[in-house]
């Protein structure tokens, strides 16, 4: 009999049982429970409207899907994002994130210049930065000094300068990391640099978080309920580019995928069928990220994956 209540326990087990009651008389109630039944709902950026072309009529980033049936139905109460595929190539300089400017003053003369729309690590912005303003300049005016021994990296002149501090250059002075910007000097050291506009982007579905009572919070004074939040930072320690900085997420192309093993589990009330949908894609400041002002000669690419869980319970 205990060879049978073994074996009974056992195969118990690997059927997912809930509880195994053994009674004085030795006979074996075995109480089981299945896991709910689930779906997936598939999500592709691409399935958007296109005309006869081909071309798409709405951008990535701000775009409505919506077919002749629902999208989904059944009697399901929570959804959860448990994979994201992210095909990212929007330029992390560029005049949609006011970043491209930046300007100098030598003597009484101010030297503006425009960083073209494109990918850059910070090595190739200062070493754009030096091109643009020596040609601007008329001169080998400036340089950029690298010391691999100490790892120091420094802006310099041949002789005093100023960095303009005006607003509108601001954006890319900071990121760049530029120390002593107010200061009268022929060098100025690089600090921490980095070169992204965005720390991360959130995916915004009103049709789809709308039914659920718990709602996100944030410590930013601007708050959305989210689908999810990518932030641009890669998961192990990242390359470094020719002056030692490091390559963060988002200094070049890349198709990146997350699988998420506890995701965020939407409510759902299961007498609501999912009609149309309208998917957003925001930076950290909540602005849609424009895929058609991010490089001047045609649209700056961002496409997305996403596979939902759809459960019973």
């Amino acid at each position: 009999m205990a060879d049978i209540i073994a074996r009974t326990i056992q195969q118990a087990h690997t059927r997912n049982i809930q509880s195994v009651l053994v009674s004085q008389d030795s006979e074996v109630k075995v109480s089981v429970s299945r896991p709910p039944s689930t779906a997936n709902l598939f999500i592709d950026s691409n399935d958007r409207q296109a005309n006869a072309e081909g071309f798409k009529l709405q951008p990535a980033t701000d775009f409505t899907i919506q077919k002749n049936n629902n999208i989904l139905t059944g009697y399901f109460t929570r959804l959860a994002v448990v994979e994201i595929v992210l095909d990212w190539c929007i330029p992390n300089v560029s005049p949609f994130f006011n970043n491209n400017q930046f300007a100098v003053i030598i003597g009484d003369t101010q030297y503006a210049v425009e960083m073209p729309t494109a990918h850059y690590n910070v090595a190739q912005a200062l070493n754009k930065l030096v091109s643009l303003l020596n040609i601007a300049v008329g001169s080998a005016f400036f340089s950029v000094a690298y010391s691999s021994a100490t790892g120091e990296v420094s802006f310099d002149g041949t002789s005093n300068f100023t960095i303009n501090a005006d607003n509108q250059f601001d954006n890319l002075t900071a990121e760049l990391g530029f120390v002593g910007i107010l200061d009268e000097s022929s060098s100025k050291q690089i600090v921490c640099p980095k070169l992204l506009p965005t720390g991360y982007i959130d995916f915004l579905c009103n049709q789809l978080t709308y039914p659920q009572d718990v709602k996100d919070g944030s410590t930013a004074l601007l708050e959305n309920n989210v689908i999810y939040r990518w932030y641009l930072a890669w998961e192990q320690e990242p390359s470094t580019d020719a002056y030692g900085f490091p390559i963060f997420q988002g200094y070049t192309p890349f198709l990146a995928r997350r699988y998420l093993a506890f995701p965020k589990q939407i409510k759902w009330d299961n007498n609501l069928p999912i009609g149309q949908l309208n998917f957003q894609v925001v930076d950290d400041k909540g602005v849609i990220i424009s895929t058609y002002e991010s490089i001047p000669t045609g649209v700056g690419e961002l496409e997305f994956n996403m596979t939902l869980l759809v459960s019973e319970n």
